[in-house]
C-alpha cells in the first residue's frame, strides 16, 4: 500500500466527515442550551439546495455557502417557533421538519438538474494544495478549515465565556437561569438560529 493510497484515503474521509462535523456542531450548542432539534437533516437539506442555486445563479460558491447558512437559519425558526413559543413536541416538530427540508429539496432542485457550479479556489499555493503527501493538510476548500477553526471557537465559547456559561445554566436548569434574570427563550432561539445556520453551511458542502 502506497503512501499516496493513504494520503487519497485520509484526503476523502476529512471531507465526508466535515459536513457531519459541522451540523455536530451546531447541534452540540442546541443541546446544550437545552432543546433537542431532530430536524437537523432536514436544514441540511434545505441548505444545500439553497447553496447549490445560488452558487448557481451567482457564480460565487462563497455567497452560495451564506445564503445556505440563512436558510438553515430560517428552517430552524420554523422548529423555534412550533417548540420554544407554542410547546409542540420537540421529537416530533424535529422530525417534521426532516421530512420538510426532503420535499422541500427534491422540489426546489429540479430546477437545477444537470447544472454545474463553480468550486472555492485553493487557500494555498498549488504546489501544495496538489502535492501528493501535503495535500493531506494544504489541499481541502476554505470550509473545511472553518470547521476545524469552529471545534475550537465553540469550546472557548462554552467553557471560558460568560454567553457560553449563560448558554449552559440554561440548558441544565432553566428556572435558575430565569429566576437571576436570564431571557431562557431567548438564549434557546439563538442556540437554534446557531444550530440551523450550522446545518445549512454543512448541506451546501454536498
Amino acid at each position: 500500500m502506497s503512501i499516496e493510497f493513504i494520503v487519497a484515503i485520509i484526503f476523502a474521509i476529512v471531507l465526508v466527515a466535515t459536513p457531519i462535523l459541522l451540523a455536530g456542531l451546531g447541534e452540540l450548542v442546541v443541546e446544550k442550551a437545552g432543546v433537542l432539534n431532530l430536524g437537523v437533516e432536514g436544514m441540511m437539506l434545505i441548505g444545500a439546495v439553497t447553496g447549490f442555486a445560488v452558487t448557481s445563479l451567482s457564480g460565487s460558491p462563497y455567497l452560495g455557502v451564506i445564503c445556505a447558512a440563512m436558510a438553515g437559519a430560517a428552517a430552524s425558526m420554523i422548529f423555534g417557533f412550533l417548540t420554544l413559543t407554542l410547546s409542540a413536541n420537540q421529537v416530533a416538530t424535529g422530525l417534521a421538519l426532516t421530512i420538510f427540508g426532503g420535499g422541500f429539496s427534491a422540489l426546489a432542485g429540479k430546477a437545477f438538474l444537470g447544472r454545474t457550479v463553480p468550486a472555492f479556489t485553493q487557500l494555498f499555493p498549488s504546489e501544495l494544495a496538489t502535492h501528493p503527501i501535503w495535500r493531506v493538510v494544504f489541499g481541502y476548500s476554505p470550509i473545511v478549515y472553518f470547521s476545524l477553526l469552529m471545534c475550537a471557537a465553540i469550546a472557548w465559547f462554552l467553557k471560558s465565556t460568560r454567553s457560553g456559561l449563560i448558554l449552559r445554566a440554561v440548558g441544565e436548569n432553566d428556572l435558575s437561569a430565569h429566576s437571576i434574570g436570564y431571557s431562557v427563550i431567548g438564549v434557546r432561539y439563538a442556540a437554534v438560529a446557531f444550530g440551523g445556520a450550522m446545518a445549512g453551511i454543512a448541506g451546501s458542502m454536498f
